[in-house]
């Protein structure tokens, strides 16, 4: 077994922190699975993102709380409230919002 560096981004502030570990996936799995990203958050208020769309399909392994995502799409329009998903090719953007604390595997 060959050992594949982590990456570890963290931010902390008097609003909330959270931390990100970036890990590469086994050559075996390119170019399926292009890499992986543990998470966790917390929050003081309410955070709202911006999910653009993105030439591949994303999976949440969620640990935590549900994500409610906000979908103004006419095939899927309105409010989701989700665990773990899978976020499949879109052409359009989408809200994804969580109160207080979140944490999985992307």
């Amino acid at each position: 077994m060959d050992a594949r560096p982590l990456r570890v981004d963290r931010h902390a502030s008097p609003s909330g922190s959270w931390e990100m570990v970036h890990a590469v996936p086994a050559r075996g799995l390119w170019p399926e699975v292009r890499g992986y990203c543990g998470y966790e958050e917390h929050s003081a208020a309410a955070v709202r993102r911006l999910e653009v769309p993105a030439p591949q399909v994303t999976v949440i392994l969620s640990m935590g709380p549900s994500i409610d995502i906000l979908d103004s799409t006419p095939s899927a329009k309105g409010r989701h409230r989700l665990g773990s998903f899978v976020a499949s090719l879109h052409d359009s953007p989408v809200l994804a919002e969580y109160s207080g604390h979140q944490h999985g595997w992307r």
